[in-house]
């Protein structure tokens, strides 16, 4: 993104998503409303104005529409729901790492969800499994395996990730965030 970096993505209560950013002058945060638009199709019935203003000349600001369509599709659809995904920054073999925090039965916990690539092949590691990546419409990233159990919740993870640096030409300038996850054990 040309102006800031997406941090958090977090469920805000009925209908309501959170999104924190990194920018130069520090974090900020942008709320998305949903609503039913017509029988069981949902979709993003306001954004915070000041979202629209930072990103209105910024071709990553879809990827980070998707994200929460995505994100929203999680909570209604998948058995373990996402309350928050969090960029922790890039760990080993220059994966980037996200924080996942899921619902399920009542119950959280997190999980680690690595986005790393390997030559020309890019792939997600959730749960102990790798899911591949190809490369979709615009050059935008989608996962091989559209039959996941947690795809819309990989899908708005790689949304994210890839709306840190991707860019309509070469001219454009990206916002960098340099942060470092250390695994603690």
């Amino acid at each position: 993104m040309r102006r800031i970096q997406p941090i958090e993505l977090e469920y805000a209560g009925e209908d309501n998503y959170d999104f924190s950013f990194a920018s130069r002058s520090g974090n900020l945060k942008f709320r998305f409303e949903f609503c039913e638009i017509e029988a069981g199709l949902r979709g993003i019935k306001k954004v915070d104005t000041a979202f629209n203003e930072l990103t209105f000349d910024d071709v990553s600001r879809d990827l980070i529409v998707s994200a929460v369509l995505q994100f929203d599709e999680a909570r209604q659809h998948e058995i373990q729901k996402p309350i928050s995904i969090s960029y922790l920054g890039q760990g080993l073999n220059l994966a980037q790492v996200y924080r996942v925090a899921l619902e399920r039965s009542n119950e959280v916990g997190n999980h680690l969800i690595s986005v790393f690539i390997e030559g020309k092949s890019c792939y997600l590691n959730f749960a102990g499994s790798n899911f591949e990546v190809l490369e979709g419409p615009r050059g935008i990233s989608i996962l091989k395996d559209g039959l996941s159990e947690s795809r819309a919740l990989l899908q708005c993870v790689l949304h994210i990730d890839e709306s840190r640096y991707y860019r309509a030409s070469a001219d454009d300038e990206v916002f960098r965030l340099e942060l470092r996850y250390q695994p603690t054990s």
